[in-house]
């Protein structure tokens, strides 16, 4: 601040505030937070697009601009496809939409350190707290969850994977979506076996609430 304020004849904070990092559970936070920072400036509307505001981060994301490898985008990109040029569109489309995010979504974290359900705060505390780092439980087939969603929903494999967005379906593919999460599934994983894009399974993850009650009843038809 003090080198800034001498070269350029200024005063004042250069920053707003002090750094701050907070842990964001991946699959279901991560990629709504990306959109969330990214399309900070059409929201204070000092640019009308996103490639026309030169100071974020996003120019990496979309390939056009990374200096000296200053941005490591691998990993939200790879949550949209395993194919560069394909991620690369994928994200973009996927920055074209509504904001999914709002202010309030960002800043109401449970422990101001962690940004997540109940469950990962919680499970982070505990190894934080215990300074060890639990295991996976051992994880079902997908086949097997799958199974237990036929069950619970009465839909078929075919449904899940296909196109259609009638009510049950849709119910039942987010249905699915959480429980293999839960069961230790990545967001890429149960998008490729659905054929869907990952971006998709992480909104179910984020907005899983109303959920909850049937994936409950499908996880104890998968225990049995």
């Amino acid at each position: 601040t003090l080198h800034f304020n001498r070269r350029y004849r200024t005063v004042g904070h250069l920053f707003q505030g002090r750094y701050k990092a907070i842990l964001c559970d991946r699959e279901a936070y991560l990629l709504g937070l990306v959109q969330y920072i990214h399309r900070n400036p059409l929201r204070a509307k000092i640019a009308d697009r996103l490639d026309a505001y030169p100071w974020s981060s996003h120019h990496a994301y979309t390939g056009k601009n990374n200096p000296h490898g200053l941005v490591d985008a691998d990993q939200v990109l790879r949550m949209f496809s395993e194919n560069g040029t394909r991620a690369r569109r994928k994200y973009r489309e996927f920055m074209a939409e509504k904001d999914g995010y709002g202010k309030t979504d960002v800043y109401a974290a449970i422990d101001q350190r962690l940004k997540g359900d109940d469950e990962f705060v919680d499970r982070v505390l505990q190894q934080h707290e215990k300074e060890t780092v639990r295991p996976w439980q051992r994880r079902p087939a997908l086949d097997a969850i799958v199974a237990a969603i036929e069950k619970r929903h009465e839909v078929t494999f075919a449904d899940l994977r296909s196109s259609v967005k009638s009510r049950p379906v849709s119910r039942a593919r987010k249905v699915f979506s959480i429980l293999a999460h839960d069961r230790g599934y990545k967001a890429v994983e149960i998008g490729r076996y659905l054929d869907k894009d990952p971006s998709k399974v992480t909104t179910y993850l984020r907005e899983r609430g109303d959920a909850d009650r049937d994936v409950k009843e499908a996880g104890r038809l998968l225990d049995k």
